[in-house]
């Protein structure tokens, strides 16, 4: 995880911008990266709930909304923006 700012800058820096906790930056990660819910709480050993408020809150930090279920979504916008726009 500590490379992805390598891979997906513009994300990245939204992340960093928005000051999200740990928990909410992997959770981040890997649902950019396209893992479940249940994988995440596998991975970060804690649970789904949990998981789906960090979803929650990352999306309300990042994007202003409370719906975590379009985070991934967003998050590959970002980037495909960028490149869009030759960032």
């Amino acid at each position: 995880m500590r490379n992805y700012g390598q891979y997906m800058p513009l994300a990245s820096a939204y992340m960093r911008k928005a000051g999200l906790s740990w928990q909410e930056k992997c959770t981040c990660i890997l649902v950019h990266l396209d893992y479940s819910t249940n994988d995440i709480a596998m991975l970060l050993e804690t649970s789904g709930p949990r998981i789906s408020n960090a979803k929650r809150n990352a999306n309300r930090k990042l994007f202003g909304d409370e719906e975590g279920q379009w985070l991934r979504k967003r998050l590959v916008e970002i980037e495909s923006e960028g490149e869009e726009l030759n960032l």
